[in-house]
């Protein structure tokens, strides 16, 4: 590994002068254009275009003023989107949208142009012209959907369930079954139970048929019908360690009861593509308890197999004929596998479970296909190069004669429904058992390791849960001796041998955190936060039981996320970060 690791995800930049235009595109702007060249129509209209689609109206029109013609009904369109939306933002309502229907009715199929009108209507509640913009605007940006997609109302949601359950199949990376289970309640509540039931099977990925089945616990199974069934800690009452914080108040240590981690084997037992549950008989396996349920409302229906619940039965598509037999193999699929601090509390401690079984009789790992490579990647580590690994297709289902499965450390409830708070010690992990099982699983360290690194591990560019003081803190992690990385740019060899090398490790709340879980003992961890400590007890506890020293700086609220608040923007003065680490390093 390189000495110096600077990796940050691109900022917004200052908006470029108008003339600068070709630059916008990726092209080399020639530096002295001819002065004959500069005053044509075309290069007058096409920058004139480039200013509408970086929001800059008022040269987008003085452009559109120099241009014989008005620039045909490229122009026209152009001048009256933008009147229409200096009308949007003074407030009346009328003429913006008589401005962008006309707009919409000429405008040739540019980008820009599209966007403009999707996002107008989408914001009026126009979602048929909307939908025809950002159907328009797909075949040049396919993320075009999840623009659509966003803030639909339930009800509107189902007239477009067809885009919705395409979208699940299609779209790499996360794909919206948070959108498509609304979307499927919202058919439900319209057509009815059963008569959403069979539309959702026909749209369903690969054949499937729709089946009531009763919804019973991972750990009831387990310790009813479970071979080999044995817990490997908690359980128990203990204390849930403080939150200690820098500068304020910390947060007082829980009572509670830690989460048993159980192991065993299921015989002749379904597994379906990105989804939770595992079917076995006429039930639907999900690893969360009753009183877990109770605690925090979720929205079962995120699930891409489920279709409606009742009490605890469960509306299922399930496959009509499977694709694959196995006669043994591990389950880490489910619908939030892509997303790293998903893959750190819920899949990967699911392996480690039953880590000692699976290498020793090589049991195949079924996974999703749209798990990322840095996911694979951590399992050649910890598990071998060679070790077998099933790929799950969309829609693909595997009958496996001899399941091995574990429950999670701590419950992660699916797709809660906001606000989303449940009781202070819903996530409660045993922490020793966690530790020891992460122990157990580590690669011995290379003869050629080096330590004393300091690691700042930045969140990029993210949408939510923004460090917006980013560039400022990181500048001053930069001067005092921290490697500043973003995790997602590296392999996963390169993130864990990071970890290993670190002293200390700081960065903004977010999941790269959980890679100190690889750290060595004694490594020193600062968390930079937005003020929300729900949910921090389960990393201090982990951490304390792998010998690591957590400290936390709250930072100024800065945009409180709608819907859960510990996704809020927040900043962090960088004059605070000297007297953090001092109090870091006292620890």
């Amino acid at each position: 590994m390189r000495d110096v690791l600077r990796r940050r995800s691109a900022r917004p930049q200052p908006t470029p002068d108008p003339t600068s235009a070709p630059e916008d595109r990726g092209l080399a702007a020639p530096t002295e254009p001819p002065d004959d060249a500069a005053r044509s129509p075309l290069t007058r209209l096409d920058a004139a275009l480039d200013a509408f689609a970086r929001d800059d109206r008022a040269t987008c029109q003085a452009l559109l003023d120099l241009v014989p013609d008005g620039g045909g009904d490229l122009g026209r369109a152009l001048r009256l989107l933008c009147e229409g939306l200096e009308a949007d933002a003074a407030g009346d309502r009328h003429r913006a949208r008589d401005r962008i229907q006309l707009a919409d009715a000429i405008a040739p199929p540019v980008p820009p142009l599209l966007d403009a009108i999707g996002r107008f209507h989408h914001r009026t509640g126009d979602y048929d012209r909307a939908f025809r913009a950002y159907a328009l605007l797909a075949a040049f940006d396919p993320t075009a959907w999840g623009r659509f997609r966003r803030g639909l109302p339930h009800v509107v949601a189902a007239r477009y369930l067809p885009v919705l359950a395409g979208a699940t199949r299609d779209e790499p990376g996360n794909p919206p079954h948070h959108d498509l289970g609304s979307a499927r309640d919202a058919l439900a509540a319209r057509i009815g139970v059963d008569a959403g039931a069979v539309v959702a099977s026909r749209l369903a990925v690969g054949p499937r048929r729709a089946a009531w089945r009763t919804r019973t616990s991972l750990h009831a199974e387990l310790e009813d019908a479970g071979i080999d069934t044995r817990c490997l800690g908690g359980g128990e009452p203990y204390r849930l360690p403080e939150v200690l914080i820098h500068d304020a108040p910390s947060v007082p240590g829980l009572a509670s009861v830690s989460r048993p981690i159980v192991r065993g084997i299921l015989r002749d037992t379904t597994v379906a593509s990105k989804s939770y549950l595992l079917l076995r008989e006429d039930r639907a396996i999900l690893d969360a308890r009753p009183e877990e349920l109770a605690s925090v409302e979720v929205q079962l229906t995120a699930d891409p197999a489920v279709v409606a619940t009742d009490g605890d039965r469960l509306l299922v598509l399930e496959p009509r004929t499977v694709d694959q037999e196995l006669p043994v193999a591990v389950s880490l699929i489910g619908e939030r596998s892509t997303a790293f601090g998903h893959w750190m509390l819920e899949f990967l401690p699911r392996l480690l479970a039953v880590r000692d079984l699976v290498v020793r009789d090589r049991v195949p790992v079924l996974i999703d296909a749209q798990m990322p490579g840095s996911h694979r990647q951590s399992l050649r580590t910890l598990l071998g190069p060679d070790h077998p690994i099933v790929v799950v297709p969309p829609g693909g289902s595997v009958l496996v004669e001899r399941l091995h499965a574990a429950t999670q450390p701590l419950y992660m409830p699916l797709a809660p429904v906001p606000p989303g708070d449940g009781p202070p010690d819903l996530m409660a992990p045993h922490g020793p058992t966690v530790a020891r099982l992460i122990r157990e699983a580590l690669p011995p360290d290379p003869a050629d390791l080096t330590t004393k690194r300091r690691v700042y591990l930045s969140r990029g560019g993210r949408a939510r849960r923004r460090l917006e003081s980013a560039d400022e803190v990181e500048t001053w992690a930069a001067g005092h001796g921290f490697v500043v990385v973003d995790p997602s740019e590296l392999t996963f060899d390169a993130q864990y041998r990071l970890m290993r090398e670190a002293d200390v490790v700081m960065g903004p709340d977010g999941s790269a955190l959980y890679l100190t879980w690889f750290a060595r003992p004694g490594t020193r961890i600062g968390i930079l936060g937005n003020g929300q400590t729900a949910d921090f007890h389960q990393f201090y506890e982990v951490a304390a039981a792998l010998g690591q020293p957590v400290l936390m700086l709250q930072g100024e609220l800065t945009r409180a996320h709608a819907n859960f608040k510990e996704m809020s923007d927040y900043r962090i003065d960088a004059g605070r970060l000297d007297g953090f680490m001092e109090a870091l390093g006292a620890l």
